[in-house]
């Protein structure tokens, strides 16, 4: 079983960074050198995630971490 990793990253335009990162959600997309360009074989067994805006990671942050 695998047991997923979470981590908060914030920075100077880190969605951005971050996104580039990762790669288009759709791996058959996703750029070689990109998480899911060279690790991801389908767009359902994506291999990592990242939130697309501010607001969205602020709410995704909730499902992992408790705010005390």
């Amino acid at each position: 079983q695998v047991s997923p990793v979470t981590q908060v990253w914030e920075g100077y335009n880190v969605v951005r960074s971050t996104r580039a990162m990762v790669g288009d959600t759709n791996s058959a997309m996703a750029a070689a050198g990109t998480i899911r360009g060279d690790f991801s074989m389908h767009v359902s067994r994506n291999v990592v995630h990242a939130s697309d805006s501010v607001e969205t990671a602020q709410r995704e942050i909730g499902f992992w971490f408790q705010r005390d």
